[in-house]
This record gives C-alpha cells, sequence and structure tokens, in this order.
C-alpha cells in the first residue's frame, strides 16, 4: 500500500472538517491532523492583544505545524491535512511530499461563495466548543471575553475578495475540485475511489 497524504482545503465554511470525518470513516487508519490543532495550542500559550501579534502567532504555530507534519510522515503515518491551505503552503508541502516518498491527493471544496460565508458564520455561532481565538481580535486563556474582542464578519465582498487573494488552487497530487454549495449533490463516492486509487496503485 502507498503513503498517502490527504489535503483538504477551501475558503472558510466549505465544509472541510466534515469531509475529513467522512474520509476517516471510511479509512479508518489515517490520522486528521489539521493546522487548527497547533494554532488553537499557541493562542492558549501565548495569546495576543491585536490582530498583528495574532498573524505574528500564527506565522510562528504555522512553522511548528510544518514541523511536527514532517516528523510524522518521516514515521510513514497515512494523514489528512485540512485547512484554508493556499499558495504559500504548496511549496512546503511539495517538498515534504518528495523527500518521504508519499503521494498527495488535494481536494478542494468549492462553491457559492454566499453560501459559504451563511455556513461560516453559522458555524461560529452554532459551535460553543469552537476556540474563540479563531473569532477574535485579542485573547488570553481564561480572561473574560469584551464585546470589543470579537472580529467583525467581512461582507460578501469582503470575503470574496479574501478567497481571491489567498488563491486556495493549490496542486499536490491528484487534484479535485468538489461544489459544496448543495451538500445532497456531492459526489462522496469519487472522492473515496480517488484516495483507494492512491493508496493501491
Amino acid at each position: 500500500m502507498n503513503k498517502v497524504l490527504v489535503v483538504i482545503n477551501g475558503c472558510p465554511g466549505s465544509g472541510k472538517s466534515y469531509l475529513s470525518g467522512l474520509i476517516k470513516e471510511k479509512f479508518p487508519f489515517f490520522d486528521i491532523f489539521p493546522y487548527d490543532k497547533v494554532k488553537e495550542e499557541f493562542f492558549d500559550a501565548y495569546g495576543f492583544d491585536n490582530i498583528t501579534e495574532r498573524s505574528a502567532l500564527e506565522e510562528r504555530s504555522l512553522e511548528e505545524y510544518y514541523l511536527r507534519l514532517e516528523k510524522r510522515m518521516e514515521k510513514g503515518e497515512e494523514l489528512i491535512i485540512e485547512y484554508p491551505f493556499c499558495r504559500k503552503h504548496e511549496k512546503p508541502f511539495s517538498c515534504l511530499i518528495e523527500k518521504y516518498g508519499y503521494r498527495a491527493v488535494t481536494i478542494t471544496l468549492i462553491g457559492d461563495l454566499s453560501v459559504l460565508l451563511s455556513r461560516w458564520e453559522e458555524r461560529d455561532r452554532r459551535e460553543k466548543g469552537r476556540h474563540p481565538g479563531h473569532y477574535l481580535l485579542a485573547y488570553h486563556k481564561g480572561r473574560a471575553i469584551k464585546d470589543s474582542d470579537y472580529k467583525r464578519k467581512p461582507s460578501l465582498e469582503e470575503f470574496e475578495a479574501l478567497c481571491r487573494a489567498k488563491d486556495y488552487f493549490i496542486t499536490l497530487g491528484e487534484t479535485v475540485r468538489v461544489d459544496v454549495t448543495d451538500y445532497s449533490k456531492v459526489d462522496y463516492g469519487q472522492i473515496i475511489s480517488l484516495i483507494s486509487k492512491n493508496l493501491n496503485d
């Protein structure tokens, strides 16, 4: 069986974590290793008082994520990584894939941006357990949250500009774009078949 790295990316609100869970159900030997896991550790360990400090902390947590990912790839683990990965992530991932002899499968989730923005906003309202560092301008573990700490949600125009600027269409290994505007129309079997093919070819 080949070593496979499944990369799930796309705009916020596109359902990356949900898809990761479905793949995990089909292939239990995969482990899900999202970048958010490391970022949240850094939020709790260091905290931030403004958007500049938050951005710097995210860069530090990204460096740590690459280090941890490399250690796991060195062991030959089958991994699913998910985040709104964009162009800046493509080169370091490519180097790790080549270095450790992995096959990559990239699944980019796309859709009507007004629908994705609505889902993003709904997720933050619904998921009470979601780490507050994701939607605050200032955060320190254990400190009370003030109304002024909350980030303003983007307008549709701002969200569209963000998605264009980030450029989520990285291509690592076999790549497929999946329209998730209507979840009921997604061909999940196609995704499972693609992963299976790369595992067994």
